[in-house]
């Protein structure tokens, strides 16, 4: 399954989720991000700098569900960490549970599967 495909496939909440968790943790990561897309799709950043922020998450989710956009797309589900893994440990994992909403377990073992393939194959080529 490539990038484009994964992106299709998933619900938008999802991807909003991961955009967001990204333009929270990591403001570069998030305008390196929308400034790949946008030079992709011949567009300028500040441009879309200028909309709102569930806009710019819009554009985003569709433009990777295009093909053109899968080398972007693959190396953004790289660098995403989920940041409410189901497998915890430490001296906090017995603590409560969090209280955000939750992406099915079955979407993270795609997503985590999807990764681990990929960088498998990258592995297999060097």
């Amino acid at each position: 399954m490539q990038a484009h495909e994964l992106f299709q496939t998933v619900k938008p909440f999802i991807v909003q989720d991961i955009f967001m968790w990204m333009r929270d943790t990591d403001r570069n990561l998030y305008k390196t991000a929308l400034g790949s897309l946008a030079t992709n799709r011949k567009l300028r950043l500040p441009y879309l700098q200028k909309k709102p922020v569930t806009e710019q998450i819009e554009w985003i989710r569709k433009t990777l569900e295009l093909k053109s956009s899968d080398m972007i797309g693959e190396h953004l589900l790289q660098v995403y960490q989920p940041p409410f893994s189901p497998i915890r440990s430490g001296p906090k994992a017995a603590s409560k549970p969090f209280r955000q909403k939750q992406i099915p377990s079955s979407t993270i073992r795609t997503l985590t599967h999807f990764v681990e393939a990929r960088r498998q194959s990258a592995v297999a080529v060097l």
